[in-house]
């Protein structure tokens, strides 16, 4: 039963040696004098353990450093644990280990680890976009939240994060914009920040899929508030596309004022719909010029499929690509053949 309420005055009083004093507050709590200072001593709790039925004697805290009110709280706390069957034992080893946990699941751990299996296990064939990533997340957003649990993040703290400047706008090795010119990815470089906003929703459901974090994906969220700035208004996402009707007057100029090997691998692009990167790193062995057709490898770098893709190669493709003995292995030179 909790008694007269300890007063500050009281326990200053106290005496070393002096027999424990009551909180008053909350049962079981009580002031142990320390043994060689006056007006100091610990907070002491009793309670039976509900689980192993022991009685147990838990020091919570030192006077004066916890006040008598914080340690009525805590004991408070305490025993409220008690009485809902918990162990409080049990308890602080769980927050404990969910500490310790937290601790080592930081959003740029786990963003590392991400990165680190997804390229063992050979999801991405393009290693220099993988590159690109990793490093924009470490120059725009590990500085600012990389140290929090990835299981608190939120929302609000990945778009500040994207809102705040860090570095200086960069073309090249010249500086754009300096850092006090600058307002954070998000406005400085909205293309940079769709990408890395990509990224980190890949990390969240990353996240999910390991256990790490069980509160839902924020990306959704975070480009809801991007949105109040400059990520999406005003922003010319893409190069605008060649109106069909225009591309023979496009190819006809391209062949009669252009000159040089990108001319060729441009007709090469326009002629089979191929993607640059494709067509750039063509390979010797895999033109059939006698079956007519040239073979894009499934799961090569840039082929992006699942599957070998082949291409017709017309009359006047032969005429953009070299025929004859070749390397085997080596990329094919575009030049136009007479």
């Amino acid at each position: 039963m909790a008694g007269a309420r300890l007063t500050d005055r009281r326990a200053r009083a106290v005496k070393a040696g002096d027999g424990a004093i009551s909180h008053g507050g909350v049962g079981g709590l009580c002031l142990n004098p320390s043994t060689k200072h006056d007006g100091q001593g610990s907070w002491v709790l009793s309670y039976t353990d509900p689980l192993t039925q022991k009685r147990m004697r838990d020091t919570i805290g030192r006077y004066p450093a916890m006040s008598i009110a914080e340690a009525g709280r805590i004991g408070a706390e305490i025993k409220a644990l008690v009485q809902s069957g918990v162990s409080p034992r049990k308890e602080q080893e769980r927050k404990l280990e969910e500490a310790r946990r937290a601790e080592k699941n930081t959003f740029e751990a786990v963003g590392r680890m991400f990165f680190a299996e997804k390229k063992k296990d050979g999801a991405w064939r393009n290693d220099g976009a993988v590159t690109r990533n990793i490093r924009r997340m470490e120059r725009y957003v590990y500085p600012l939240i990389g140290g929090i649990p990835i299981a608190e993040l939120k929302a609000a703290d990945i778009a500040a994060a994207l809102k705040t400047p860090i570095l200086p706008v960069m073309r090249g090795q010249r500086i754009v914009a300096p850092l006090n010119q600058c307002k954070g990815v998000a406005f400085d470089s909205p293309g940079t920040a769709e990408k890395i906003t990509a990224v980190i929703g890949q990390i969240f459901t990353y996240a999910e899929a390991v256990g790490l974090r069980d509160n839902g994906n924020p990306i959704g969220a975070v480009k809801l508030l991007l949105k109040k700035g400059q990520h999406v208004q005003g922003v010319e996402r893409h190069q605008p596309s060649l109106p069909f009707e225009h591309i023979p007057k496009f190819v006809k100029t391209l062949l009669e004022e252009v000159g040089g090997d990108a001319k060729n691998a441009l007709l090469v692009q326009l002629l089979i719909a191929a993607r640059s990167g494709a067509v750039s790193r063509m390979k010797v062995e895999d033109v059939r010029f006698e079956e007519g057709y040239w073979r894009l490898p499934a799961f090569r770098e840039l082929s992006k499929t699942s599957s070998d893709v082949l291409y017709p190669l017309t009359p006047r493709l032969k005429k953009c690509l070299p025929s004859g003995k070749r390397r085997q292995g080596a990329a094919i030179c575009l030049k136009a053949r007479d």
